[in-house]
């Protein structure tokens, strides 16, 4: 039972994925994100996962809405790459628009985020006729995260289950405490209980 249930949730959503500090008021959600995967996405271009350079990125941690550089910010992020993936922590900001995203997201209404990249290495994909169709890009700066109804990638999604810090306070465990072991029994009924409990709230 323990790994049917897991199989739909994401086990670092509990372990892995870094916290982000508490902001005056209360812990904010986090929305936990795949941003870029390997896949060819929907305009024919693919980010290999092993390419991308966060380093400026960490430096300004910027989600914005469907890339509109033209608004402010809604949010910030943490990013690390897992399995073959960019994983995005995302928290919205404390804004009227932000808040109005927020709850899109909660609701489920919105679950799609795309990345903002600069290709610094890159080949060009071409059909069968010479005709260029995208890029397979191989090394790439990570700009900025964008939430959006539509990502060009359609498994860049958030994950399964919103409610990190609920599950995570239903389980008793909090980012100052030792890291479960996945592999324990007692961690596992713990995840069972706390999924149960979401399902019922």
């Amino acid at each position: 039972e323990a790994h049917r249930l897991l199989s739909v949730y994401d086990v670092s959503l509990f372990t892995a994925a870094p916290q982000i500090p508490d902001q005056p008021g209360g812990t904010p959600v986090q929305h936990l994100f795949t941003a870029s995967t390997g896949k060819k996405d929907r305009s024919g271009n693919i980010y290999d996962p092993q390419g991308w350079d966060l380093a400026n990125y960490h430096k300004n941690p910027v989600v914005l809405l469907s890339h509109r550089f033209d608004l402010p910010p809604i949010g910030k992020a943490k990013v690390w790459l897992e399995a073959n993936q960019l994983r995005a922590l995302v928290t919205l900001a404390p804004t009227p628009l932000a808040q109005e995203i927020e709850t899109l997201c909660a609701q489920g209404f919105l679950r799609g985020i795309s990345v903002g990249a600069n290709s610094l290495d890159y080949d060009v994909i071409r059909d069968t006729q010479g005709w260029p169709t995208g890029v397979h890009s191989h090394k790439h700066e990570l700009l900025e995260l964008s939430l959006a109804a539509v990502p060009a990638n359609p498994e860049t999604l958030r994950a399964a289950i919103a409610g990190a810090p609920r599950l995570t306070q239903a389980m008793g465990w909090t980012p100052q405490a030792t890291t479960p072991d996945p592999n324990d029994p007692a961690w596992l009924q713990a995840v069972i209980k706390a999924i149960r409990q979401s399902y019922q709230q």
